[in-house]
């Protein structure tokens, strides 16, 4: 998994990569949910005829193991879903992850 923020654009590219397939997918306006600063939120990047998917990307602590963490990340298009998985990180890499989205991301504006 590679996660670029592209602050210049306010764009979230996100990559993920297993055996067999490549998920290349770019999103508008990355925040962190106001609620919970271990979520990010990314709208779909409107097209010319199409608007792209919605992320919800969350690091949740592992109930099966203790020394991991996982991310549920959910990509969808209306009700139905893109790219819909969680994976497993060590405590260190998810404590790195969880640094980046402070550091990179703003809160979510109430609505």
């Amino acid at each position: 998994m590679k996660i670029e923020n592209e602050n210049k654009d306010d764009r979230l590219k996100l990559e993920i990569e297993d055996r067999i397939n490549r998920f290349n997918l770019e999103f508008a306006a990355p925040r962190r949910d106001k609620n919970n600063d271990d979520i990010i939120l990314g709208q779909g990047v409107r097209g010319m005829m199409a608007k792209g998917p919605e992320l919800r990307m969350e690091i949740v602590p592992s109930k099966s193991q203790e020394e991991a963490c996982v991310i549920k990340i959910r990509v969808a298009r209306g009700k139905k879903n893109v790219f819909q998985d969680d994976i497993f990180v060590s405590n260190s890499d998810a404590q790195r992850l969880k640094k980046y989205i402070k550091e990179n991301f703003d809160a979510a504006a109430k609505r």
